[in-house]
This record gives C-alpha cells, structure tokens and sequence, in this order.
C-alpha cells in the first residue's frame, strides 16, 4: 500500500496542529511533531554542550528523528533511543521556552473530536500540574480556515506560577472566555469573577485592554504577595502591547482608608494627626509599564490630608519599590522616603527637607527684625539704594 503523506497549511494558532493529531489518530498515521524535533535539537545541545548548529545537525543525521505509536500515544526516537520523556524534561523545556521552571509540570491531555462536513468539532481537557484548561465546544473549520473555542481555565495555586510569570502570586484565579482565529487575527476574551470584583479582558493579535471593577484591594494585595497597607474598592483599566512589553494602568480608588502600618505609624508620630481615621474621597493612580516595571503618580486627599506620589517605582519581578511621598497633614508639610522589597520596606522621614523648611521660616523672621532696626539706625532712610544694598548684603549673611 502506498504510503500517504497529508501536509497541513494556515496561519499562526488556526489549529493546524490539532486538526493533524485528528486526522493522525482516526486514520492510524503518524503525526509529524515539528515541536518535538525541536526538543530532539535542544537535548542534543544539552548533552554536548555545544550551541554549534552545525556539530547538531550531523549528529541527527546519524541519529535520525522518527516516530511511532505507542501503547501511550505517539512516542520519538533518535536513533534507536526512545527520547519521549527526556525531551519533555525542565532542563529542555526552560531551554526551548527560554523559561527557568523548576518543579516538573505534567500533562494529562484528552480530546474528543467529531469529524462533520467541512468541520471538525473538538471537546478537550487539558490537566497539570499547574492548572486546567477545559473546552466544551471548539470548532476549526476547513471552508475559510478558522478556529473558534470556548475554555475554562482553572489555577488551584497561583504560588505555582511563580516560575514560569517571575513573580510571587497567591490564592486562586478561574477565567472563561472564547478564542477566535482566522486569517492571521487572533481574538481572546475573558471573564472572572475575583477579588471582591470582576476582571475582564480583550486580547487582539498583540493588544491587550483589561478592566477590573470593584476589586477588594485587601485582597489584591494578597495575591500579589504585597503588604496589607490600605483597604478600598478599586477600578482599573489596563492597555498594554505584549509584543513592545509597555502598556498604561489607570485607576482609582474608592473610600479608602489606611490600615495599621510602618507608614502610617511614622506620619501619626510626626504629625500627632490620627490618619486611620481619613476616608479618602479621591485615590488616582496613573502607571506607565515597562515590561515588569511601574513608573507611577499617585494623589490622594481626605477632608485633613493630601498625599501626591510622582514618579514612583515598582519592580514586581525584583519585588523593590522606590518612592518619595509628600504629604500635608492639617497644613504641614512632611516628606517620607520609601525603598526596598515591598513586603518589608524601609521607611524613613526625609528630615533635611522639614529641617530646612523650618530654618526658612526662623530665618525669615530674623531677616524681618534685621531689616526693621536698620531702619531705626539709618534713620528711616531704609529707601536709599546704599541702605538697601546693605541690608540686602546683611540678610544674606543670616540666610
């Protein structure tokens, strides 16, 4: 019988890999996994520790990739060594993926696939170690090569995401959405029900605009592994392009007020004010990102206090914050320095600038009674341009 070689074509994400495992698994075929003679390349690095393209590609070419059935699904050969697992393993997957996942991630994937005229009908569930990700009703079709799903996706654990999103989580997180592809555009939607509030998003080819209405931010600080240092209801809007990595975060607050914390503690000593007793009526928040980078500036105002916060800086990979807050309490002025990791950092009152606004104050007074006995001894004659060219000179000396 003479062999039969089916090649499948179509944009990026239209499902071409998942119509071929399909037709390779109801016809008895063998699916050529291109992913898999990539892993095959990396361990073959890996092993030789070498990068040189050329020393690779001779050794696969004594050792030819293939491969076969097995009782387990489709199982890859270099050479005569079976090499299904050891492709799949951490080492060569941070390598592939450029990733520096530790814990090994296992997969458990079913589908279940119709095939009816000019479509192909899919329900799958995917189960790791990780997360899951359900879909009840994903469809390719074969007219006008396009792709459409629906999927639940489900993460018990968001601490174990730490590898792979470089950044401590907690808690948990369900979105379900829909993805459509079709003609290199790629649409994907989502919604969750989270933090006190909802979150939902659109993401078109590289663009992604999330909301996120009436989030507990208690609870945000939580998930983000960030001290508890302020409770209120928040509303955020974020535009951010994955390919650049830059994007704008914009939000506001509501009824806010302080809870018990270093920052809060040192401006009730410095002010003798009780600012856990402040709602705080206006919380605006204005982000730039950049990558895993927040330049921010921050107002807030209560009926006694107003806090302003310009170009702040988070580094949510790092976890570090760097920030000088300028705050009026009833009508003084104090200036507290931040900086450090964001679950313990050290915050000190910036002395110099209060110190120096007071001896402006006690200097100005002097200046004053300076220039009133120069007057007494000048006799009045203060106007001339020699008395006030002295008692200029004579201030300066004060200042």
């Amino acid at each position: 019988m003479k062999k039969i070689q089916i090649a499948i074509d179509g944009p990026a994400s239209s499902g071409k890999s998942t119509v071929a495992k399909i037709i390779a698994r109801n016809l008895d075929l063998i699916y050529l996994d291109t992913g898999a003679m990539y892993r095959v390349a990396t361990f073959v690095a890996l092993q030789k520790e070498t990068d040189d393209a050329k020393e690779i590609i001779e050794f696969i070419e004594k050792n030819p990739i293939s491969f076969m059935n097995g009782q387990k699904g489709q199982e890859v050969l270099m050479g005569s060594e079976n090499v299904t697992e050891v492709i799949r393993t951490n080492e060569v997957t941070n390598t592939v993926f450029k990733q520096n996942v530790k814990e090994k991630i296992n997969f458990d994937l079913n589908i279940d696939t119709n095939l009816i005229p000019n479509q192909a009908v899919s329900k799958a569930n995917l189960q790791t170690t990780i997360g899951n990700l359900t879909s009840q009703n994903s469809v390719y079709t074969f007219t006008d090569d396009s792709f459409n799903s629906d999927y639940l996706l489900n993460i018990p654990q968001l601490d174990k995401l730490k590898d792979v999103v470089k950044m401590s989580l907690k808690g948990k997180l369900d979105i379900s959405g829909e993805l459509y592809n079709k003609e290199n555009s790629m649409s994907l939607n989502g919604k969750s029900d989270t933090l006190g509030g909802t979150f939902d998003f659109d993401l078109k080819n590289d663009k992604l605009n999330a909301n996120l209405k009436d989030i507990d931010v208690q609870e945000l600080s939580y998930m983000l592994d960030y001290s508890k240092i302020f409770d209120a209801k928040a509303n955020f809007v974020l535009d951010y392009d994955l390919l650049l990595k830059k994007g704008e975060l914009v939000g506001k607050l509501i009824n806010g007020h302080f809870l018990p914390n270093n920052f809060l503690a040192l401006l009730t000593q410095v002010s003798k004010f009780d600012l856990s007793k402040e709602t705080y009526d206006v919380f605006d928040i204005n982000s730039q990102i950049d990558d895993r980078v927040l330049t921010s500036d921050l107002i807030m105002k209560s009926a006694n206090t107003q806090i302003d916060i310009q170009d702040s800086i988070l580094d949510l990979e790092k976890k570090l914050i760097e920030a000088k807050i300028n705050s009026t309490i009833k009508d003084k002025k104090f200036i507290i320095d931040v900086k450090g990791e964001t679950s313990n950092p050290k915050i000190s009152l910036n002395a110099k600038d209060l110190l120096k606004e007071k001896l402006d104050k006690q200097l100005e007074k002097k200046r004053d009674k300076i220039e009133e006995k120069l007057n007494k001894v000048l006799g009045g004659k203060a106007e001339d341009e020699k008395a006030k060219e002295l008692i200029d000179n004579l201030k300066s000396i004060v200042k």
